[in-house]
């Protein structure tokens, strides 16, 4: 146990703020200012990421048979912002990384107001309004802000009077990002095997039984 609370008191927010720092190396002003001059391919972006995505999550979350904390994190899944391997991936299809880039840098911000809210409202919604589990919504707030307007605005101040320091280090940074996700779920599959294994087992069993429900109704309507 005191392990585990090391981790998530000290650990992950720690790599958390490194990786959004790096993000902010990434960016510069001209990034926020971009929303202006490409309105329309950046409000079809957030629009996709920040209304639809939820709502579609939120569908299926009460739509399939999922325990009411699955559910839960369904909808904390479809609320988080891209990040720098967003970027990435962009840079690496050969897309517009400009615009995923001031996509990844404004749904940040905004995310930073919305989760709390929104997975609040779905904390009453799976789990009731007895639930033992409450949100506070202005310390939530703040704690992202730490999180990500900070580091973010750190990363940028290193971006516009160290450039050559923030183009060699962004590069690790984004490195790290990739191993710590990856190290993460691997030690959280291993702290929680006891609660991974049958939840992989019961989706399984879920996805069996949609596509055997499937497979009935097409006959049926044979």
């Amino acid at each position: 146990m005191e392990l585990i609370t090391l981790v998530n008191t000290q650990v992950i927010p720690i790599c958390i703020f490194l990786i959004m720092m790096g993000m902010g190396l990434s960016l510069v002003v001209n990034d926020f200012k971009r929303v202006v001059k490409y309105p329309k391919a950046v409000a079809i972006g957030l629009t996709n990421q920040l209304l639809l995505l939820p709502i579609i999550g939120f569908a299926l979350a009460n739509i399939m048979p999922l325990e009411p904390e699955y559910a839960v994190g369904v909808m904390l899944l479809v609320l988080c912002p891209g990040g720098t391997t967003s970027n990435m991936f962009s840079h690496l299809a050969k897309a517009d990384v400009a615009l995923s880039v001031t996509m990844t840098a404004v749904a940040s911000l905004i995310t930073v107001f919305t989760i709390p809210v929104v997975l609040n409202y779905s904390l009453i919604h799976f789990m009731g309004e007895g639930s033992e589990f409450k949100l506070p919504i202005i310390a939530t707030m703040i704690s992202l802000m730490k999180l990500t307007i900070v580091p973010i605005a750190l990363g940028m101040l290193v971006r516009r009077y160290a450039p050559k320091i923030a183009e060699s280090t962004q590069v690790h940074v984004s490195r790290f990002g990739i191993l710590f996700l990856t190290l993460l779920i691997i030690f959280l599959t291993y702290i929680q095997q006891d609660i991974v294994i049958p939840a992989l087992i019961a989706a399984v069993a879920s996805i069996g039984h949609s596509q055997y429900h499937n497979h009935a109704v097409r006959l049926l309507l044979k």
